[in-house]
């Protein structure tokens, strides 16, 4: 019994805390087109939003759902904006961009927490939300929300990838 628990409180160690809950609307079509736009920042961490959807770009990429189109922003002249960061875009700008580009579903999204905890270990901590949008229907089709974190080996890097990757996966194409 006492080696079940040690067993036990070690894998809760090992894997970390993490959290992941899916919502599902109507199935997405196999075969279409995909983008990811840039992920909203709502942390004090620099590019975290970027990082974010680059890591989802590539998740998704793998599953080979259909085409990928590169989202290639406009220059800004915000100053408080690295060269790298947008701003993020409304439903509306999203939509407009992805009807030009002839895109079926855009990936969208918003960083919460990217971090590493501070104290003596400093644990890497993510949180964040995914949405599908369907561009012909004009709404959510899939979303998913969570947060993660490791242990005090575990890079940030590494957090985000199988926070997202635990999201990506269960998106369903019929």
């Amino acid at each position: 019994m006492v080696k079940r628990l040690i067993l036990v409180l070690w894998l809760c160690l090992l894997v970390g805390c993490s959290s992941m809950h899916v919502t599902r609307g109507p199935l997405i079509e196999p075969n279409q087109t995909w983008a990811v736009v840039p992920f909203a920042n709502h942390t004090t961490t620099p590019m975290a939003g970027l990082n974010a959807a680059e890591t989802t770009k590539q998740l998704i990429r793998a599953k080979a759902f259909g085409p990928m189109i590169d989202y290639i922003p406009k220059r800004h002249s915000s100053k408080t904006l690295t060269p790298l960061e947008t701003k993020p875009m409304s439903h509306r700008q999203m939509l407009r961009w992805a009807w030009r580009h002839k895109v079926r579903y855009v990936v969208t999204g918003t960083v919460t927490e990217w971090r590493y905890k501070s104290g003596i270990d400093g644990e890497p901590a993510v949180g964040l939300s995914i949405e599908v949008w369907d561009t012909l229907a004009e709404h959510v089709v899939w979303s998913a929300v969570g947060s993660s974190t490791g242990n005090s080996r575990d890079s940030l890097s590494y957090v985000s990838m199988r926070l997202i990757r635990r999201g990506v996966d269960k998106i369903h194409v019929s």
